[in-house]
This record gives structure tokens, C-alpha cells and sequence, in this order.
């Protein structure tokens, strides 16, 4: 139930920047972060829209704000503020896996000891927005509706695979995404073929017993997937480079 209230927040959020209504749209993401950690998927997109002033930052104190509203009731009925406070924290390190049966990058990567590979792909995960971003900043093009389309769905796609401890139900956002996508751009019907097949079979592992499926199958397919959209990304752009 909450992978279907988040991920409906978060087309929410997408539809309100798209209308011009970054107020309705913070607080559409706000209510997502609310029942799942998996909105900062978003967060790179939110990011865009602040540098490039689409939202203002005091925008940004709905997410606080509404959060803990949702707290209230439980802090109220005696659990800790603390543990309310963090326990996103505590859940971003309860798994210890790599891949939790997610078609990803870390779905090839079989070790024991996933701590220094964990920190390595965050600390390069950083360093590629540190970098990406700037250039995002300086770059001067219009934000469109296209343009904020593509870039949640790049969001949807990279972000599960790029990240370590990604179970296969975070490919989700992309799931609804990517038929969205289709819809608006029709060339593109080969991405919900891909997504939502590789989501499919992997979510067959654990409903329908498909002992046959491992995530590292679906892990190249997700890739051009992924390969796909950041090129729609990039030419989209240069095509809204202003003069």
C-alpha cells in the first residue's frame, strides 16, 4: 500500500511542477517522503528546479514541516521523538547486500565484505552530482515540460541503479514512469517493454517462484534503459539552450 501512496504523491509532484505549481509540488513530495524513504529518488530533480529558481527554497521547509505532522500522532502515543527522527537513518542501514534482487550495477558484484564497495559508489555518486550539477547550474536552457518529464524519469531509472542496497520493488516510480514516458513520447514504447518486464520477472522471484531469474539478467537491459533516457535527457536540453 505505501509503494503505491508514495509513488502517487510523487506523479503528483510531477504534474504540479509541470502546471507551474511549485508549492502544490514540494508539498506532493513532502507527503511521498512521508511513507517511503525511496522518494529522495527525486531529490536530484528537486534539486534542478532549485537551481534553476522553478522553486524557491523556503519551498524546501515543507518536507520538515509536513513530516512532522506525520510523526505527531505516534510521538503523541508515547514512541520516542528520537527513534520517529531517524529512523530512516536506521533503515538506509539495515541491509548489508549489495542487490537485493534489483537489476542494477551491484547485481554483478558478488563479495562478502559490500562495506568499502558501499562507500566507494557514494562517494562516486557524489562526486558525479558535484560535478553534474555546477554544469547544470551555468548551463543556460529553459525548463520545459519535456524537460521535467525526462529528468524524473532519469531519476526514476538511474538512481536504483547507481546506489547499492536497492531491493527490485525501487524500480517502482520507474515502472509508472516509463508508461507515462511511452504515452507522451511514442518512439519510446521499448521502455516500459524493458522496465516493466525486468520488473516483472524479478518480482516473480518471490510471487510465482521463478528460481531461474537472477537480478544480473535484467541488470544490462535496465542499463540501456537507463542509457536511453540520459540521452533524451541531453538532447532535450540542447534543444532549449536559449540565445
Amino acid at each position: 500500500m505505501s509503494l503505491t501512496l508514495y509513488t502517487a504523491a510523487l506523479m503528483a509532484c510531477l504534474y504540479h511542477i509541470m502546471h507551474g505549481k511549485s508549492r502544490a509540488g514540494m508539498i506532493a513530495f513532502a507527503v511521498s517522503f512521508i511513507f517511503k524513504l525511496q522518494a529522495v529518488f527525486f531529490a536530484p530533480f528537486i534539486l534542478l528546479l532549485l537551481i534553476k529558481k522553478k522553486i524557491r527554497f523556503v519551498q524546501l521547509y515543507y518536507i520538515p514541516a509536513i513530516y512532522g505532522l506525520a510523526i505527531l500522532p505516534a510521538a503523541i502515543m508515547g514512541r520516542p521523538l528520537f527513534d520517529l527522527l531517524t529512523i530512516y537513518i536506521r533503515l538506509a542501514g539495515s541491509y548489508s547486500a549489495l542487490s537485493l534482487n534489483a537489476p542494477n550495477f551491484y547485481a554483478f558484484i558478488n563479495i562478502e565484505n559490500t562495506l568499502i564497495v558501499s562507500i566507494l559508489s557514494l562517494v562516486v555518486f557524489t562526486l558525479v552530482l558535484v560535478v553534474a550539477f555546477p554544469r547544470l547550474w551555468n548551463a543556460n536552457f529553459e525548463i520545459t515540460s519535456d524537460i521535467i518529464v525526462r529528468f524524473c524519469m532519469l531519476c526514476a531509472l538511474a538512481m536504483p541503479f547507481l546506489l547499492p542496497h536497492m531491493h527490485e520493488r525501487y524500480f517502482y516510480i520507474a515502472d509508472v514512469l516509463t508508461v507515462i514516458y511511452a504515452v507522451i513520447y511514442s518512439k519510446r514504447w521499448i521502455l516500459p517493454t524493458i522496465v516493466i518486464t525486468s520488473s516483472f520477472l524479478l518480482y516473480g522471484v518471490y510471487l510465482f517462484g521463478f528460481t531461474w531469474m537472477n537480478a544480473a539478467y535484467a541488470a544490462f537491459p535496465m542499463f540501456i534503459s537507463v542509457a536511453i533516457v540520459f540521452f533524451d535527457v541531453l538532447q532535450e536540453i540542447k534543444e532549449n539552450v536559449l540565445t
